[in-house]
């Protein structure tokens, strides 16, 4: 860093950056000028070196690769903050904003949206990702329909900002720096979305899984229930024996349905799935 260098002046690694120039380097601050495109100064200030963030050349690389540093470790926080937003009263719980922290005002309304007990949500290990996780378990689904309307939104959204010469972003000084803003931006929330898709696409997979197990278990009483039904009809004897095995019988056949599920196929299927 010296003297007449232009470099990026900025209070976070991932936000806006300013151009200064390097009037004086001091023992523990900088004098930094900042300056307009044209190179005019418009204002001096002693300057922390820290909020020095790199050689204005340099700038929007070194902010682009912090993105990225921040979207990958801050997509699953987000991805639960988002998630207690979609799904759970704000004065049931909340989750902490980039943090694995959640605030539980009412743990029994919580149990019963969440479906964890009362005791784990009790538990010193309880944190926003568990409680997101088990959310998705229930609700994968609606997660998954509110992420492609969100994101159906936001495509609309930039086609229509870029149509609309009225909007104008003062503290941007050209259209690459915007469209690079917006991109960058844009990876936060694709990083975020993974995240929501895996959890509720997992939560899906396992329901399926689930439901194939409790169809073919149902298959399997009902196969049962016609063998002994059978045998009950070899065995009547008497004409009331005969009426309450006529009765059995229509009311098992009520129960059958032409789903494919129903389907020795089905059964087969199913195992070789499990």
């Amino acid at each position: 860093m010296k003297k007449d260098e232009l470099w990026a002046y900025g209070a976070t690694d991932t936000g806006y950056y300013y151009r200064v120039k390097i009037l004086r380097v001091e023992d523990r601050r900088v004098l930094v000028g900042f300056v307009d495109e044209d190179g005019v100064e418009y204002q001096r200030k002693k300057a922390m070196p820290h909020f020095l963030r790199a050689p204005w050349d340099d700038a929007q690389e070194f902010r682009h690769a912090a993105i990225i540093r921040e979207a990958d470790g801050y997509a699953e926080q987000d991805a639960a903050e988002w998630t207690f937003d979609l799904l759970v009263p704000s004065d049931v719980a909340v989750a902490s904003h980039r943090s694995d922290d959640a605030y539980i005002m009412e743990p029994a309304a919580l149990a019963e949206i969440s479906g964890l007990s009362l005791e784990e949500l009790d538990s010193e290990y309880i944190d926003s990702y568990t409680i997101a996780r088990a959310l998705a378990a229930r609700y994968g689904d609606r997660m998954l329909r509110a992420l492609d309307d969100e994101e159906r939104y936001d495509r609309y959204r930039a086609v229509r900002d870029a149509q609309n010469t009225d909007l104008q972003w003062w503290y941007m000084e050209d259209a690459e720096q915007i469209e690079r803003f917006a991109l960058d931006a844009g990876r936060l929330t694709e990083r975020r979305n993974a995240v929501l898709r895996k959890w509720a696409g997992e939560a899906a997979v396992s329901v399926r899984r689930e439901n194939n197990q409790l169809r073919t278990e149902a298959l399997k009483l009902r196969l049962l229930a016609e063998r002994a039904l059978e045998a009950l009809e070899d065995a009547a004897k008497t004409q009331r024996a005969r009426r309450e095995a006529a009765v059995i019988r229509v009311e098992l056949e009520a129960t059958t349905s032409d789903q494919p599920h129903n389907s020795p196929q089905f059964i087969h299927e199913s195992a070789n799935s499990n």
